[in-house]
């Protein structure tokens, strides 16, 4: 309902009209995670999104491409990891 409701809002820009549309990553503190963690998932999670087309959700837990960042290197989940690679818009 979100992402419909940013899509049906109308702006305004001098004699503009103008429609938007968003990509979210979201993710949740985990018990003890640190929040430079916390944002590096939501931030896996944004590219994510971004990468299956734009104008989506994605969740840390359930993207197979989040998945995959959070394992690369030693699989230490608590230090931020690279973001993915997103093709140009």
């Amino acid at each position: 309902r979100l992402l419909q409701a940013i899509r049906e809002r109308e702006f305004a820009y001098e004699q503009h009209r103008l429609h938007i549309s968003a990509s979210l990553g979201l993710a949740q503190l985990r018990p003890g995670e640190s929040l430079d963690s916390l944002y590096a998932r939501a931030d896996l999670a944004l590219y994510a999104a971004k990468a299956a087309g734009r104008d989506r959700i994605s969740d840390d837990e359930d993207d197979l491409l989040v998945k995959q960042a959070m394992r690369d290197g030693d699989g230490n989940t608590d230090r931020p990891p690279s973001p993915p690679a997103v093709p140009p818009a």
